[in-house]
C-alpha cells in the first residue's frame, strides 16, 4: 500500500490489496464497512439517515451491521494490545501478514 502515515481508512482500502481482490471472494461472502465506505457489491455498509426510532429491514440491517463492527474492532483492539507485533504496520507481504493475524488469534484462544 502506498499511502502516507495517516490516512483515512476508506482511502487505505481503495489503495489495499484486499480492494484489489475483493471482487473474488466466492459468492456468499462480502466485507463489512463502516458508514465511511462507500457501498458496493462486495462491502455492506449500514444504511444512512436512519434515525435510531426507524423500523424497518434496512433499520434492522444497519443495528445488526453496527454490532458486527463493534465485534470486530474490540477482537483487533485485544490482538492489538496483547501482541506487541501489531503496535506498528506489519513489513511482511500480505500471505505473511495474514499468518501473523492468525497467529495472533489462535494463540489469544
Amino acid at each position: 500500500m502506498d499511502c502516507p502515515g495517516s490516512v483515512h481508512d476508506s482511502t487505505a482500502f481503495a489503495f489495499s490489496a484486499l480492494r484489489a481482490h475483493q471482487e473474488e471472494l466466492p459468492a456468499g461472502y462480502y466485507l463489512l464497512g463502516d458508514p465511511a465506505y462507500k457501498a458496493h457489491s462486495q462491502v455492506l455498509v449500514p444504511f444512512k439517515g436512519l434515525a435510531c426510532t426507524d423500523s424497518g429491514w434496512e433499520a434492522n440491517f444497519s443495528f445488526y451491521h453496527s454490532l458486527l463492527l463493534m465485534d470486530v474492532e474490540c477482537a483487533f483492539g485485544m490482538l492489538v494490545q496483547q501482541w506487541g507485533c501489531l503496535w506498528r504496520q506489519l513489513q511482511s507481504r500480505l500471505v505473511h501478514n495474514i499468518l501473523v493475524v492468525h497467529s495472533c488469534t489462535v494463540l489469544h484462544n
